[in-house]
C-alpha cells in the first residue's frame, strides 16, 4: 500500500455570470494573495474549467497540495475562515462551491 503524506484540495466554485468579474477581482486579490502566503500550502493552481456555456454560471477550481497532517490547520486557518465568511457575506446567492482532498498516491 501506498503511503501518502500530502492531500490534493480542489475547491470549485460555480459563479453567477453577473458577478464574474466582480469575483474573479476580490478572490484572486485577497483569498489566493492569503493562501499563497501559508506556509502550509504548496502548488497553487486556479483555473478556469472548460465546458458549454452554463446558464448558471462560470466553473472556477482551486487546487493546492497540503501535507495531511496541516490539512486541518489550513481550513481552520483564521485568515482564510474570515475571508471565506466575507465571500459569503459580499457575493450571497451567487457563488456555490465545493471541495474534495484527494490522496495523492503518484506524481510522474
Amino acid at each position: 500500500m501506498y503511503n501518502s503524506s500530502y492531500i490534493l484540495v480542489n475547491e470549485t466554485f460555480i459563479v453567477d455570470h453577473k458577478v464574474t468579474d466582480l469575483w474573479l477581482t476580490w478572490f484572486t486579490e485577497n483569498f489566493i494573495t492569503t493562501l499563497s502566503v501559508s506556509d502550509r500550502v504548496n502548488n497553487i493552481v486556479f483555473s478556469r474549467i472548460k465546458h458549454e456555456f452554463n446558464p448558471d454560471g462560470i466553473s472556477y477550481a482551486l487546487q493546492f497540495k497540503v501535507e495531511k497532517n496541516d490539512l486541518d490547520l489550513v481550513f481552520s486557518d483564521e485568515k482564510i475562515s474570515e475571508l471565506r465568511t466575507i465571500m459569503s457575506s459580499l457575493f450571497s446567492g451567487n457563488i456555490a462551491s465545493f471541495r474534495t482532498e484527494m490522496e495523492i498516491l503518484k506524481v510522474i
